[in-house]
Parts: C-alpha cells; structure tokens; sequence
C-alpha cells in the first residue's frame, strides 16, 4: 500500500512540473535574412543622397572621411554618365569589433586579415546601382603608421564574398599626409588614401602574417534546431580586428571554417545568433583557443535582442 501511495505521489509531482512547460518547436520553414538579423545588432552603412554635376564633388562622411567623386565618374547600366540626385550607401566598419560581423570573413587566400579600415560603398539611381568609371578617392584618418598593410578589395562569388589584392602601384598603402582644395577651401588629412573603381562595395586596409606554419579547422555544433536557415556563427580573433562565418551544409547543425593559415596560437571567441521565428531569438559565445584544430558545442539560449546586442558590444 506504502508503495502504491508512494508511486502516485511521484506521479503527481512529475505532472505538477510540468504542466506549466511550453515546448518551443521552430518553424521549419523559417529562413533568415542575414543582413537584417544584423542590422538590428550591429552599424550598417548610411544612406546619404548626393546632388552630382558636371564638376568634381567632395563629400564629407563621419569621423571626417572624405569621399572625393571627380566629374563624371559614374554611369548607369546604358553606359550614360550621370549627374543628377544619387544614393551614396557608405560606412566604416573597424572602430567597433562587433561591426565586423556586417562585412566579409577576414580571410585571404586562407590567411587572417587583421584589419586597419573596412569601409563598404555603393552608389545607385532610381533603385539601380551606377558603375564607377574614374576612381573615387576615399581618404581615411588615422594615426596607425604600420607598414605592412595591403589595400583589398572583395567580390562576391557563389554567394561568398572573396578578398583579392588591389594590384598595381596602388598595392602598397602608407598613412601619408593630405591636401585638397575643394572650392575656397584647403582640406588636410593625415591617414590613407583608397582609389575606388569597379564593381566591389567593400574595400579594405588590412596586414597578414608573413609565414604560415599551422593549419587549423574549426567546428561549432549546435543542437539539431539551429542551421544555416536560421543561424549566423562567427569566429572573432581577440587580438586582432578579425572576424569569420563559419559555414554549414544543407541542415546540419555543424558550422564549420576549414584550412586557416596561421603562424602563431589564436585567442579568439566563437558566436551563435539565431532567429528562430515568431521573434524567438536564441545566442550563445565562448572563447576558443586556436592552437590545433579544435571541434566545440554551444546550446544557445533565448535572449532578447538588447541582451544580444549588449554581450556583442563586449567583443
């Protein structure tokens, strides 16, 4: 009797725990829009509208950039140089770590990119976006007098964005000192100066290291809800302004980057942020040192996304 008393009591218990749970199951044909999961997190590039005419135009962005557009320098899809009311879309991305997650992964030819300047531009008319056919100088302030940088530039291929070098003289960069007289007045900046042309929006002042002796591959699982529908999973390098996506196939709660060349142990942070529909967002962070290969878990939690954005900020 004691036992049968005692079994019903426990049965009770099991009930009274968990009538109360909701089962959170995601929306199986949820997909995420990356860039806008991310501009709820992060900087994204500003809109500015640009009145062009048949003479040089200077224009001068935040943190005093200064975006030089000589006279007919741009053309729409019919090959006709434009003047007229355009959008400039433009933002530089290096001040804040957690902005790096907008941009391209910080990888050259399986090399880490350790950036000075990431900037993104684009110009565009009546919704369709203008060729540039002169270079548009972009002079960025700053003190950093390294010598080793290099100017990339990145193109989309197969939906990944690929850094190249920028050949040519214009491949190696130095912080120089710079004068421009625009109208009546004299406009001086000390920092680097990058010629613009062609298709590529994002544009980049960026070191690598000179020998590579390690090859490392790293892997993020995750718990069988989160994918790459739904999921953005990102490697940050503390030391460095650095950051890469980890990729996954098909469903698989894997995320994966593979074959990095390093020449030196990497301390670095591995992120999830994952939208599973209905406004349920779930992140999860924890730090990694690269040395050898390594293959880590994370089970997101649900968070808002303030929290998100605050533990982001923290990078």
């Amino acid at each position: 009797m004691r036992s049968l008393i005692l079994f019903f009591l426990v049965t009770f218990l099991i009930i009274s725990c968990h009538k109360d749970e909701i089962v959170f199951i995601p929306d199986q044909t949820f997909s995420i829009n990356s860039d806008e999961l991310l501009s709820k997190l992060v900087e994204t590039p500003q809109s500015f509208q640009i009145i062009l005419n048949n003479t040089r135009n200077i224009f001068i962005a935040s943190d005093n950039i200064i975006i030089d557009i000589p006279e007919q320098s741009l053309q729409d899809e019919s090959g006709q140089v434009v003047t007229g009311e355009i959008k400039m879309q433009f933002k530089e991305f290096s001040h804040k770590k957690s902005n790096l997650l907008y941009g391209p992964s910080s990888i050259f030819q399986n090399k880490v990119l350790n950036y000075s300047k990431i900037f993104y531009i684009k110009f565009s008319q009546n919704g369709k976006t203008l060729q540039i056919i002169k270079p548009i100088d972009v002079y960025l302030p700053s003190q950093d007098n390294n010598l080793n940088y290099l100017i990339y530039n990145a193109k989309k291929i197969d939906e990944t964005f690929v850094w190249s070098k920028m050949m040519g003289e214009s491949e190696n960069v130095r912080n120089e000192s710079w004068n421009l007289s625009y109208h009546d007045a004299q406009l001086n900046v000390k920092g680097f100066k990058v010629s613009v042309s062609g298709a590529s929006n994002w544009h980049c002042i960026a070191s690598q290291p000179e020998q590579q002796t390690k090859v490392i591959d790293v892997c993020l699982n995750t718990p069988s809800a989160f994918s790459k529908n739904n999921s953005l999973v990102y490697l940050v390098i503390n030391d460095s302004n650095s950051s890469i996506k980890l990729e996954a196939d098909g469903d698989s709660s894997s995320f994966c980057v593979q074959n990095i060349l390093t020449n030196q142990k990497l301390d670095a942070k591995l992120i999830v942020i994952s939208h599973l529909g209905n406004e349920n967002y779930y992140f999860g962070m924890t730090n990694a040192v690269l040395d050898s290969s390594i293959d880590v878990a994370i089970n997101p939690v649900k968070k808002n996304i303030k929290d998100i954005k605050e533990a982001l900020n923290s990078l």
